[in-house]
């Protein structure tokens, strides 16, 4: 299975309604912009295509999936785990339901410090705004091992 650990690109640093509510800034849309479209070049070609988005219910992830999802006709999907309430340890979770369910390939767009810990424990990067991890989970023994194989 190939997971793309995506942190919602660059926002706003304060928003009425609070933190949930930080729309992305005129950097982070541009960035948001440059991930559908490297995803839609790179979509022909990959070998595991994303079969699900699942997004943090934040606005700025939202609005760094959205391009990402009208580009690949997918629907994001709202989960807790990778939300401002979710950890690490949730995301690790989902990863292994994914796993588990037999999706080929998912992209998670939600909020550091957790996507880079989730990125750390596949030998991934820490992640900048917008940036993303692409990590290869398999089942070795009886647990899932994960190791990150790109990054853009």
């Amino acid at each position: 299975m190939r997971v793309y650990l995506i942190r919602h690109a660059h926002a706003l640093s304060i928003a009425p309604g609070g933190d949930p509510h930080r729309p992305l800034s005129p950097i982070g849309v541009a960035r948001a912009e440059a991930l559908a479209a490297a995803f839609a070049s790179l979509a022909a070609p990959m070998d595991i295509r994303p079969a699900r988005l699942i997004c943090s219910a934040a606005l700025r992830a939202q609005q760094t999936a959205a391009p990402i999802a009208a580009m690949l006709g997918l629907r994001i999907e709202t989960e807790d785990r990778v939300g401002l309430s979710g950890s690490a340890d949730h995301i690790t979770e989902l990863i292994a339901d994914l796993f588990h369910a037999g999706t080929p390939g998912a992209i998670l767009i939600g909020h550091n410090p957790d996507l880079s810990a989730v990125s750390g424990r596949f030998g991934g990067p820490s992640l900048a705004p917008g940036d993303v991890s692409i990590a290869s989970i398999a089942r070795e023994a009886d647990r899932l091992r994960g190791e990150c194989v790109g990054r853009y």
